[in-house]
């Protein structure tokens, strides 16, 4: 189902095709030729967790189903630290070394979590965290580099890169006034529908209040833009209900680890002890399937699964000795103390995977 040819991603190398920088891999066509309009004003918004999945809950007369034009791979794994930093670069997964959640850190000797740089474990901050070591070379700087004129902003919601934005009220009626002013290049990343939807699970009364909120606030914000400026709309991945199995209900499993797994409980990798793989194999099969793919490190690299390009050199220390995989609804927590969702995201099904482009032209 994840297609790098018809990806989140190519939306991401439309644009710096359109800004005159070289693509690193497909663009789309449609939109291609929409650039060829060449708006004075471009807004690129992410938000996070607005997956076909999470759009087909929508009433059919929303703002989101009027607008959508294509329907787009996400990367793997379909997770936000994953495919924000995939889309923020147009580069593939196994390019930005960005995979999930928590990444073991080799510097440290830690599990790192990626976007709070801090110790999954502990919670104490990285100084040489995953991080900043990897953050991507954004789109926005990429086609500022080559057209020095072009005003560029990237918007976070606070306190996400130090911003000071309170709301996202707030970051719209900032971007209303950019497009008051020369050419405009504009990236904005909201944490909704996600956040909602993690906590209180797809089809619950809080959701849909979300998504009225989200629909009704894009509504009023795109009535308001001109003419000379398009709005694109994407999203990082879709988001389903879940249930939870637990590695503690296994102890016998941590007894194989030479490291603690990290990566994503629906895309999870596991650090196993030379002589302990074939007790780890049984011990997985035994107690978590079905439900998953348990794939080597070898067959995860092979499949192309984290798309195509120069690998990241850190990506073999990010790997364990086995990736599993959900194919279903399951998903690997440490306990039920650690667990919290009630819906998630980083598995290989179609409602995580496929992802709606967006258009006010």
């Amino acid at each position: 189902m994840v297609n790098y040819k018809n990806n989140l991603i190519s939306v991401t190398n439309s644009m710096l095709k359109h800004y005159n920088v070289k693509p690193h891999h497909n663009t789309l066509p449609l939109l291609d030729e929409i650039l060829k309009r060449n708006y004075k004003h471009v807004i690129v918004m992410l938000l996070d967790g607005l997956g076909i999945n999470v759009l087909s809950t929508f009433d059919e007369n929303s703002i989101f189903h009027k607008h959508k034009r294509l329907e787009l791979s996400a990367v793997f794994p379909p997770t936000t630290v994953a495919a924000t930093n995939a889309f923020l670069s147009g580069k593939t997964p196994i390019e930005t070394g960005f995979l999930g959640w928590s990444q073991y850190n080799s510097f440290e000797d830690v599990t790192d979590e990626i976007f709070t740089r801090t110790d999954f474990f502990t919670g104490e901050k990285l100084e040489k965290n995953l991080y900043d070591h990897m953050y991507p070379n954004t789109f926005t700087k990429q086609a500022k580099a080559v057209n020095h004129d072009l005003y560029i902003e990237e918007l976070y919601p606070a306190p996400i890169h130090g911003s000071t934005y309170e709301s996202f009220d707030v970051m719209l009626q900032r971007l209303l006034e950019i497009t008051k002013g020369k050419n405009s290049l504009c990236y904005c990343y909201y944490t909704e529908p996600d956040s909602t939807i993690h906590m209180n699970g797809l089809r619950s009364e809080k959701t849909k209040k979300t998504l009225q909120e989200l629909n009704n606030k894009i509504t009023s914000f795109s009535n308001q833009l001109s003419k000379d400026t398009l709005l694109i709309i994407v999203a990082d991945h879709g988001i389903i209900d879940i249930e939870y199995v637990y590695l503690d209900d296994c102890e016998e499993i941590y007894q194989t680890f030479r490291r603690m797994p990290s990566i994503e409980s629906r895309a999870q990798t596991f650090f196993i002890k030379e002589n302990e793989k074939e007790r780890f194999e049984k011990l997985f099969n035994k107690h978590f399937q079905p439900g998953f793919k348990l794939l080597t490190k070898e067959e995860v690299i092979n499949s192309n699964i984290f798309g195509y390009g120069n690998k990241h050199p850190l990506i073999d220390t990010f790997l364990g000795d086995y990736l599993a995989i959900s194919i279903s609804n399951k998903a690997i927590g440490f306990s039920k103390e650690t667990s919290p969702f009630k819906a998630h995201h980083a598995g290989y099904t179609k409602d995580e995977l496929i992802v709606p482009l967006i258009i006010f032209d």
